[in-house]
């Protein structure tokens, strides 16, 4: 057996969009934007797949923020600000 050490890499932020059925209302298009930890830049990277998200008609928007590892408390407020605005208290 050979083994072959490296490093493996995942997405710190994925998003996709899913078509759903609430009870008998018409189909509904939901993005998921999924974050992993709040590393450097994750901010960023959140507000654009939103963007690209609501580009591609979204009804609504889930931020999945499970087995989320946390990290930089800065990207966790911004990420936050983008749903509650800038002037609201996140943290004290």
């Amino acid at each position: 057996v050979t083994l072959k050490f490296g490093m493996i890499s995942s997405p710190v932020v994925e998003s996709m969009l899913i078509k759903t059925h609430f009870g008998r209302m018409q189909p509904r298009r939901v993005g998921i934007v999924t974050v992993r930890n709040f590393n450097s830049g994750v901010c960023e990277t959140v507000e654009s797949q939103i963007q690209d998200l609501i580009a591609k008609g979204i009804d609504g928007l889930f931020l999945d923020l499970r087995s989320n590892l946390g990290g930089l408390i800065e990207e966790g407020v911004c990420v936050a600000s983008l749903f509650v605005g800038s002037k609201q208290v996140v943290y004290r």
